[in-house]
């Protein structure tokens, strides 16, 4: 995301267009809770609240995370919960800037930022990255009918959009001549491009895909493959989350979970290495 918030052609073809599953959401600073199981996952794991893991998410950023507190929904949010379950402990799902989400989870607001979160060297100075569960591509969307269909044909006359702090601003700035504008959040991005205001934006391929439903006139029209992988972040030194998160991460991959919560909210299997061996 986002943010890279940061694939390969099979991840591509998995994240067709055309089969990326319906919905959006709205924004809120509230939070929400889902249940779980009881007892494990309480000072043994160094959370804020004993029993409760705070999470830190950018919301809205459809599919992965959207909806309106207590309903909190996407396919972060249901794979931080099914997290959460197997460490028998709660959610509690905390709306934030991604622009400081980082400094917050420093300062000890969250156990873990779940929110699109690309793994990046930078990042890794101020958190640390639970094993990846998602891969990611950067894209190019514009108004159909724009002449502009790769970032071939940006010049330095052209304004893309990306949202602040992103993977998405990063590849604008450092690998097109086009005038970046930031935005705090992709709806509003999104909502710039169909004004007219911006030629395109460059953002993360799943996310754009899935917003061609509530935007019609604008379609997708490049992938640009970065490589990126999504991580949950935690304080550095929380080391025993860490362990806790990438072994329930494990189980879920292993049991059908993940595949499961993948399937729910896109078209085709997961990458085979999120996929039961």
């Amino acid at each position: 995301m986002k943010r890279g918030r940061t694939i390969a052609a099979t991840v591509a073809v998995a994240f067709a267009v055309a089969g990326i599953a319906a919905g959006c959401g709205s924004s809120s600073s509230s939070s929400s809770s889902s249940s779980g199981g009881g007892g494990s996952g309480g000072n043994s794991l160094g959370l804020i609240t004993p029993g409760t893991m705070v999470v830190g998410s950018d919301i809205p950023y459809p599919p992965f995370e959207q909806g309106s507190p207590p309903d909190y929904t996407g396919f972060d949010i249901d794979l931080i919960d099914a997290i959460a379950k197997k460490l028998g402990v709660t959610t509690q799902i905390q709306d934030t800037s991604f622009a400081t989400i980082f400094s917050d989870q420093q300062a000890g607001k969250f156990d873990v930022v779940a929110s699109s979160t690309t793994i990046l060297p930078s990042r890794e100075k101020k958190v640390a990255f639970s094993k990846p569960y998602f891969d990611a591509n950067q894209s190019l969307m514009v108004q159909k009918g724009s002449p502009i269909k790769s970032t071939k044909d940006l010049t330095s006359s052209s304004t893309i959009a990306a949202q602040e702090g992103t993977t998405g601003q990063d590849y604008a700035e450092k690998h097109t001549p086009a005038t970046v504008q930031k935005y705090s959040g992709i709806g509003t991005a999104f909502n710039a491009l169909q004004a007219g205001q911006v030629d395109g934006v460059i953002n993360d391929f799943a996310v754009s895909a899935f917003a061609q439903k509530k935007y019609p006139q604008l379609q997708v029209v490049q992938t640009i493959p970065t490589g990126e992988k999504y991580g949950f972040a935690m304080q550095k030194t929380n080391t025993k989350l860490q362990t806790a998160v990438n072994g329930a991460l494990t189980s879920l991959i292993s049991d059908g979970t993940y595949e499961k919560i993948f399937k729910k909210w896109f078209s085709g299997n997961p990458p085979k290495a999120y996929q039961p061996s």
